[in-house]
């Protein structure tokens, strides 16, 4: 398995053990980016207008609020996202499973061809946290079915349709590895947790999900993130 972003998009990462021939990675979050400078990211507050303009885009792109809108997942974000909370986040190698779309370049986001997996991964316990956010791409076509229904399944636990999204289990083992191996330090603010990657995300918890949204360190927009942690390894 291959894990790339283009910048975010071109090629990202998806991580006990990593399976032998299961896949490569490539850091999720480097988007040509050399540093964590110029981040708009909001600590502990409110959301900055820059933000918020970005998530009026894409809530009018997918057509929120909705309750039947096919890419209405994303309204979790544009809806939920100024009354998030700082939540909870578990200890220990984790893995929330989720949905990614860019807003990015002054560009309408195209809901059909602009969606990608994504995996929020951690490690850690109460004294120090460490994460980063990944995006599997397949190397076979047996990895492409095993990644499409990771999509289909996390969409029905947002769309309300399920309790747990199944996880196919060399998809499941190789993000755990990947938290094992998480370094962007992740630390606790007033209203969200700041993931101090070259992306600078801050993640809130909304609901009975989570939204990360990342800040493009060239200024160019916001890379939104819809998470569960209600996955279940098959």
């Amino acid at each position: 398995m291959n894990i790339g972003r283009l910048t975010r998009f071109a090629v990202v990462a998806v991580g006990i053990a990593v399976p032998t021939g299961c896949c490569k990675s490539k850091s999720t979050d480097d988007k040509g980016a050399t540093d964590d400078k110029g981040s708009t990211t909001t600590r502990g507050g409110s959301v900055d207008p820059k933000t918020a303009a970005l998530l009026a885009t894409l809530g009018k792109a997918v057509g929120c609020p909705s309750t039947t809108a096919g890419h209405r997942d994303f309204c979790i974000a544009t809806d939920g996202w100024a009354g998030g909370t700082v939540g909870e986040l578990p200890v220990g190698n984790q893995v929330f499973g989720g949905l990614v779309i860019p807003v990015v370049n002054g560009k309408t986001p195209n809901p059909a061809n602009d969606i990608k997996p994504a995996m929020l991964v951690m490690r850690g316990d109460a004294s120090a946290r460490f994460g980063k956010i990944i995006t599997p791409t397949p190397d076979s076509p047996e990895e492409a079915k095993g990644i499409a229904a990771f999509v289909f399944n996390v969409s029905t636990v947002f769309k309300g349709r399920t309790a747990q999204a199944e996880v196919a289990s060399d998809l499941y083992d190789y993000a755990v590895g990947q938290a094992a191996k998480a370094s962007y330090s992740l630390t606790k603010g007033t209203t969200g947790w700041m993931l101090a990657s070259k992306t600078p995300t801050e993640i809130r918890h909304v609901g009975t999900h989570w939204v990360a949204i990342e800040q493009d360190p060239a200024g160019r927009g916001i890379y939104v993130n819809v998470l569960t942690d209600k996955l279940v390894r098959k």
